[in-house]
């Protein structure tokens, strides 16, 4: 289905009938961050009653039990540092943006794999685009089962999210756990800066994080799409599309 939307003042076109699927998934013994069990997936069992076909049931009726930050793609609002409570369903990414892949070569800082400015001299921002997807080099290392707890991560540097944010990016998404290092005793310098504390001026942003990584897409410029999913929480699992410009 071609379809030509007006974005940023510039009128692209794109076939909604395909995309490039940068999600991963919430899965039974899938991949898990900040020192927790996989999710699980499993019927519900109840006085004798188990809600899986296989087991004599009607109908398949399963438990979800996961958490959003860790066990898949998910997209988050500022709720996630605050003391007030803001919900990502207040805060959703607009339905189209224009956003720009880009393949980052961290930095060795101390041992610690970084993405600095340095790492971003690669990026060639052509205009200001609301959004910025970006993947880690080496490319092809993650898996399904990809355990991120206790592995330090690579994270950004305080200065290259600077930069991001001087360019006019307001939707960033990343294929790591955190954009901040996975230990740094709560200073959460990355999160702070994207959402202006203390005045909190930049409620409108989001951070996607643990997007999936293929080497087959090139970095280039796009249309993406996030949807996420309808929970009252200050993150939720989110699938993120990029459409090809015609």
């Amino acid at each position: 289905m071609i379809t030509t939307l007006e974005l940023d003042g510039n009128r692209v076109t794109i076939d909604l009938s395909r995309s490039h699927d940068l999600t991963r998934e919430v899965r039974n013994d899938g991949i898990t961050a900040w020192w927790i069990d996989p999710a699980h997936i499993g019927p519900v069992n109840l006085e004798g009653y188990a809600g899986s076909v296989a087991q004599g049931s009607a109908t398949n009726f399963r438990n979800v039990h996961f958490n959003p930050h860790s066990h898949g793609t998910h997209t988050e609002c500022l709720g996630h540092i605050t003391e007030q409570v803001y919900s990502i369903q207040d805060h959703l990414p607009p339905r189209f943006m224009l956003c720009d892949l880009v393949s980052l070569q961290p930095e060795d800082l101390n041992g610690d794999q970084v993405i600095t400015c340095k790492s971003l001299q690669v990026w060639k921002h052509v205009g200001a685009v609301p959004a910025l997807a970006v993947r880690t080099l080496p490319l092809d290392r993650q898996t399904d089962d990809q355990v991120y707890s206790h592995s330090n991560p690579c994270y950004w540097q305080p200065e290259a999210m600077q930069e991001i944010m001087d360019a006019g990016v307001e939707h960033i998404l990343y294929d790591q756990p955190s954009v901040d290092r996975e230990e740094d005793g709560g200073v959460l310098a990355c999160h702070n800066l994207w959402w202006g504390a203390p005045r909190w001026d930049r409620k409108q942003c989001t951070i996607t994080e643990l997007i999936a990584a293929q080497s087959n897409v090139p970095d280039g410029r796009y249309v993406i799409q996030i949807q996420v999913a309808p929970i009252e929480n200050d993150a939720a699992p989110s699938r993120v599309s990029l459409f090809e410009i015609l």
